[in-house]
């Protein structure tokens, strides 16, 4: 069950084939502020944290829904076998889960893809959005198929705008930074973990934390290329 909410948690591998999307996705996206996170491939963003260093790159796009998102591989998740795909609309960065298939000793397990607005660029400090994503699994045992209910629900925060911050000795203005608080229950077993962004208009992430379902990862950008 670990490697189950493992993928359901990544947000950075932030990371939908037949999925369940978010209930709350009609809403309107917004107008955004400014490139808080650019898109293009082979964008990269370095960090260190942990005492590793680990890097973010878009390595690709992918179309789902006639709709082309940009593929995001994060190696700090290296033992992982999730898809993770992005997409900006209006002001609001949607992250899409794919379906992810994982043998954790001789089982295989079938995650059903999922996708949340991670991020939103237009609103006001302390300003908040939530939703709740229905969530599908499988798994196979002894050549016996188990089918598996679950639910995700999500609650994001703007913790400041405008910000100005030092990492590493490199000044970063226009920063905004969020959080976000994420209950996955599978199987009456409630997983919560929480996470930390902070982004830089027309740099993206410059500092991550993340701690919950089995992990606990905070890092500081070192060196970014985007285009």
């Amino acid at each position: 069950m670990k490697k189950i909410i493992l993928a359901l948690t990544l947000f950075t591998s932030l990371t939908f084939l037949s999925c369940s999307s978010d209930d709350n996705k009609s809403e309107s996206t917004g107008i955004s502020t400014g490139n808080y996170w650019p898109m293009a491939v082979n964008n990269t963003w370095n960090f260190f944290g942990n005492d590793i260093n680990s890097e973010i790159k878009i390595v690709g796009t992918a179309v789902f829904e006639g709709k082309t998102y940009f593929e995001i591989k994060d190696n700090s998740y290296s033992n992982s076998d999730i898809n993770g795909y992005m997409i900006k609309e209006g002001a609001t960065y949607f992250q899409r889960v794919g379906e992810t298939t994982v043998n954790e000793n001789g089982v295989i397990i079938t995650i059903q893809g999922y996708e949340i607005p991670i991020f939103k660029d237009n609103l006001e400090e302390n300003a908040t959005w939530n939703g709740t994503v229905n969530q599908k699994a499988s798994y196979v045992l002894n050549g016996k198929t188990t089918n598996l209910n679950g639910k995700l629900n999500y609650k994001g925060t703007i913790l400041a705008i405008n910000a100005t911050e030092t990492i590493n000795d490199v000044i970063y203005t226009d920063v905004i930074k969020m959080s976000m608080v994420v209950k996955i229950t599978f199987q009456n077993q409630t997983t919560e973990v929480s996470v930390e962004y902070w982004f830089a208009k027309d740099v993206g992430p410059i500092k991550t934390i993340e701690v919950g379902g089995g992990f606990n990862i905070n890092r500081d950008l070192v060196n970014f290329s985007v285009d």
